[in-house]
């Protein structure tokens, strides 16, 4: 699949947005998964307040029925607006072991066949059929999504890494202090 170039802004943007989800701490993968799509979704329908114009609200329509498409390709469904109540984030909870833990949720060993393949595929089809002229807007924004969505992962994982090395170094100082 080919992905396009993240600009810094939008690389800065991921980081906050796996900083925020590993506040969250959620339990399992489906309520990790499902948190970043209901968020996403927010997002997006925040955007319908701030426009008159019908084009963009139809973009803006086509990005979350894109977002429907990719929840089903996870194997579940979004749940109705606001029905996802994730648990409260704590001072301090920003720290590495919520990232390590949301890593593990989301990236486990093998994540790029078995997270995230099945979004690879799906963007790879988008782009077919975007090539294709078959559906553009539709294809375009099942595209543009599906490749955030990734992107999104790929910094969890990043960010878990990182984490795992700032605890190992902790454990390190304070086993040799």
């Amino acid at each position: 699949m080919r992905s396009k170039v993240a600009t810094l802004h939008e690389l800065q943007a991921v980081d906050d947005q796996v900083t925020r989800a590993a506040a969250q701490a959620p339990k399992t993968h489906q309520e990790a998964f499902l948190t970043y799509f209901v968020k996403r979704r927010e997002q997006l329908l925040a955007g319908l307040g701030d426009t008159a114009s019908t084009f963009e609200a139809a973009r803006i329509a086509k990005h979350v029925r894109s977002l429907d498409k990719l929840v089903a390709a996870g194997g579940t469904s979004l749940p109705r607006r606001r029905a996802l109540k994730g648990a409260k984030p704590t001072p301090g909870s920003t720290g590495p072991e919520n990232r390590l833990h949301l890593s593990r949720l989301l990236c486990p060993d093998g994540w790029q066949e078995t997270v995230a393949g099945p979004f690879s595929a799906l963007a790879d089809e988008a782009l077919k059929r975007l090539i294709e002229e078959e559906n553009v807007e539709e294809n375009l924004a099942l595209y543009l999504e599906t490749t955030k969505f990734l992107r999104y992962l790929n910094a969890v994982e990043s960010n878990g890494r990182a984490a795992n090395a700032e605890l190992l170094r902790k454990r390190k100082v304070a086993l040799s202090g």
